[in-house]
């Protein structure tokens, strides 16, 4: 739940935009929700700084930013994931095609993600619900 204090137009438009492409895509649909959870960062106040490069390949993830240190497990990440995710910050629901990850990435990735907003959201608890689709959807 979001909650805000004021209206908050641009918050309501991008919900309801994302909503709508989502019902409206059929086809790339397989990123929808880790695209989705990056955009949300730009409305909840921490989203990352892309300054990603070969120089600056590990993202700190308490921090929001791209290093060329190397951090704990638990706070940062590497390639190929830290690429995902500058890519994912920087891509819109218009382009969608311009990030590829694989099945066996995207389940890491969308931990990583979930770990970000713990980060970041200090009310947000263990999030499991992923688990319980990945395991229905797999079974």
């Amino acid at each position: 739940m979001i909650k805000e204090e004021e209206p908050n137009p641009e918050l309501f438009a991008f919900l309801f935009n994302a909503i709508q492409i989502l019902d409206n895509d059929t086809e790339n649909t397989s990123d929808f929700h880790l695209l989705f959870l990056m955009q949300l960062t730009k409305f909840l106040g921490f989203h990352p700084k892309n300054n990603f490069s070969e120089k600056e390949p590990n993202f700190n993830l308490e921090e929001g930013f791209f290093s060329s240190s190397s951090f704990p497990e638990n706070i940062g990440i590497s390639l190929p994931f830290s690429k995902y995710f500058s890519d994912l910050s920087i891509t819109s629901f218009i382009n969608p095609d311009k990030v590829i990850i694989g099945q066996n990435h995207r389940n890491k990735l969308l931990e990583i993600i979930l770990r970000y907003y713990q980060l970041h959201i200090p009310v947000v608890m263990n999030i499991k619900s992923h688990l319980v689709l990945n395991t229905v959807l797999n079974s």
